[in-house]
């Protein structure tokens, strides 16, 4: 009885272990993460090349809820509800 329960404790304790250093490696690794994909983000309609902190302009469609129209970035619409950069 008592080598049944070590034996069944020993199991879920290099378990736990495996799941553990899986998660740590992981992480250091940064796999599974959406950060490592490397793409250029650019405007849909100027074509300039944007960085990660700048926005592309939008708004949904008055007639069709499942549509966005695109205004464009900051380099190619202007508006008085966009604050300059």
């Amino acid at each position: 009885m008592i080598e049944t329960l070590l034996g069944l404790v020993l199991l879920v304790l290099l378990l736990l272990l495996y799941f553990v250093i899986q998660n740590y490696f992981l992480r250091v690794r940064g796999e599974g993460t959406k950060l490592d994909v490397e793409y250029e983000k650019v405007c849909p309609l100027c074509r300039k090349g944007l960085t990660k902190d700048d926005e592309i302009y939008g708004r949904l469609s008055t007639k069709n809820v499942n549509q966005v129209i695109i205004l464009g970035c900051k380099y190619c619409y202007r508006s008085t509800n966009i604050p300059p950069s």
